[in-house]
């Protein structure tokens, strides 16, 4: 026998809620030690999404400093049609009693499209642009949605965890507990945007596939992280290379690289990806490494006031 104070005692009260709400009370309830333990890693992975969007949050205040919906840059309108989704979801999950479901959902778009995919590309845009930018400002707009409608939806499962994450978010008239908030505000019809989502697939599965390319060149040594590398894009396809030139200034914070180019066609056929309608191809970026931001250029030095900064941080 495994008896509740055990667990609190070495995992603390919200792994228990956790273990209890992420089991399928229509088959067996299973207990162990490996389950316990993943339970806390996945545990661990939700509050770490919590504490990095705070510690991007110290400086705002959603009553004065918001960009209007229709203000906010693509890729932030694009994490905010994937919230209402899981938000949708979830209180559906709610209401049949699927608890399980609630886990789950709010689990994997923690893990991958917050953290592994929006929170990763969003860096530079919050550490280089400044402070009161509107791009600053929209990305901490979709942060602040996203972290105070999680602690909402989680409240009933990691009661205490919500509510140590939601004493630390200020904001004006903030209730002094998350329990005594709200379901969050059905924004369902203002976010959700499928055509949106389905441009956004595309790229992300772009990406993926460019990040596998530069995994390659790191492991061969050829660079080291991924601003030293200019990433060449190739397709036959004609609404393919649409899109891609259509977004060609936002590729390059999507796929974390200094620079992006196009080739109107492969190389050869057994160049094309697997995974996408073209080509990939890393070469080594040219210029100098910016002292700001960490990307190369070849306008570093251009300036005699600020030698040591690309154009962009100049």
């Amino acid at each position: 026998v495994i008896t509740p104070e055990q667990v609190m005692k070495k995992y603390g009260a919200d792994i228990l809620r956790l273990w209890v709400s992420s089991s399928d009370y229509s088959e067996d309830i299973r207990l162990s030690d490996e389950i316990l333990r993943r339970l806390a890693d996945a545990y661990r992975k939700i509050r770490n999404t919590y504490k990095y969007l705070l510690s991007n949050l110290y400086d705002f205040d959603p009553a004065i400093k918001s960009v209007p919906y229709d203000r906010m840059l693509e890729i932030d309108k694009w994490i905010l049609s994937r919230l209402s989704a899981v938000i949708k979801a979830v209180e559906g999950h709610y209401e049949a009693y699927a608890f399980h479901k609630v886990y789950r959902d709010v689990y994997g778009f923690c893990v991958y499209e917050v953290s592994s995919v929006y929170l990763d590309i969003l860096k530079d845009r919050m550490y280089t642009f400044r402070a009161d930018s509107p791009e600053r400002r929209s990305g901490q707009t979709a942060m602040f949605e996203i972290l105070s409608s999680l602690l909402k939806i989680l409240a009933p499962v990691l009661v205490m965890t919500s509510d140590e994450a939601w004493s630390c978010l200020n904001f004006s008239g903030k209730p002094e507990s998350v329990h005594l908030e709200r379901w969050p505000e059905d924004n369902y019809a203002k976010w959700h945007n499928e055509s949106l989502d389905q441009k956004w697939s595309k790229l992300i599965a772009l990406r993926e596939a460019v990040l596998k390319k530069l995994e390659e060149k790191r492991e061969a040594n050829q660079i080291g992280s991924g601003l030293e590398a200019s990433v060449v894009l190739a397709s036959r396809d004609q609404s393919y290379k649409k899109l891609l030139v259509d977004n060609r200034e936002i590729l390059r914070y999507l796929f974390i690289v200094s620079n992006v180019e196009f080739k109107d066609e492969p190389v050869s056929e057994s160049d094309v990806d697997a995974a996408i309608p073209g080509a990939i191809y890393v070469e080594k970026a040219k210029g100098e490494k910016c002292q700001r931001c960490w990307n190369y250029s070849e306008q570093v030095g251009s300036n005699k006031d600020h030698p040591a900064l690309c154009e962009r941080c100049e």
